[in-house]
C-alpha cells in the first residue's frame, strides 16, 4: 500500500524561480478553501494527478491483512504518474464506507473500506479514541469581501483515512529522521 505525497521542492533543483517562489514569505491556511504555499501555477504543475508524472515521496507499507500489521515501510523519492485517482470531493459527510456501496456507485469502494479500516487499527494503535470529535472546527469562506463560516464535520471516515495516513508518514519520516540523526523541520 502506498501514501503518495506530491513533492513539488523537486523542481527546485532544475527550476531555480519554484526555488525563490517556495522561500517567499506565505501563510499556509488549512481550513475551508485552502490557501497553498505555492502559487497556483505550482500546485496545479505538481499536484497528484490522474495520467500526469510528478515528483512525489511514496511512503509504501507492507500491511498484513488480518490485523493491519505493518511489516515493513520503505520511503522513495519517485517520478511517477497515477493511473486513477479518487475522486471524494462531495460524496461525504457522514457516510459510511462498505463494501456493500461497491455496486452503489462509490468508485473504489472496497479499496477504501479496506484503508478505512486500516486507518483505525492506526487510530486504535496510536491510543486515540475513535468515538465522536474532540473539539468543532470550522471552514471558513470569503467571497466578495462576505466571510461564511460553516462547522466542519471532523471524523468521517475519509477524514479519518486521510489524518491517519498522513500520521502514519508524519511518524515514518520522522522515525528515519532521527534513526539517521537528521534534523529538520
Amino acid at each position: 500500500m502506498g501514501i503518495h505525497i506530491a513533492a513539488p521542492g523537486l523542481a527546485s533543483r532544475r527550476d531555480p524561480r519554484w526555488t525563490a517562489c517556495a522561500r517567499a514569505p506565505v501563510d499556509g491556511v488549512h481550513a475551508g478553501a485552502k490557501i497553498t504555499m505555492l502559487p497556483p501555477a505550482a500546485v496545479a504543475r505538481y499536484t497528484l494527478s490522474e495520467n500526469r508524472e510528478c515528483g512525489q515521496c511514496p511512503l509504501y507499507l507492507d500491511v498484513r491483512g488480518g490485523d493491519f500489521t505493518v511489516e515493513n515501510d520503505t520511503s522513495r523519492i519517485e517520478r511517477c504518474a497515477s493511473p486513477q485517482t479518487c475522486v471524494t470531493a462531495g460524496r461525504e459527510p457522514g457516510r459510511r464506507l462498505s463494501r456493500r456501496r461497491a455496486s452503489g456507485g462509490i468508485p473504489f469502494a472496497g479499496e477504501l473500506h479496506f484503508l478505512w479500516r486500516l486507518a483505525l487499527a492506526f487510530e486504535a494503535r496510536r491510543g486515540k479514541s475513535s468515538a465522536g470529535q474532540e473539539r468543532p472546527e470550522y471552514n471558513f469562506y470569503v467571497d466578495n469581501d462576505r466571510v461564511t463560516i460553516t462547522e466542519r464535520g471532523r471524523g468521517t471516515p475519509l477524514d479519518k483515512l486521510v489524518a491517519e495516513m498522513m500520521i502514519r508518514a508524519n511518524s515514518s519520516w520522522g522515525r528515519l529522521l532521527d534513526d539517521n540523526g537528521v534534523a529538520a523541520i
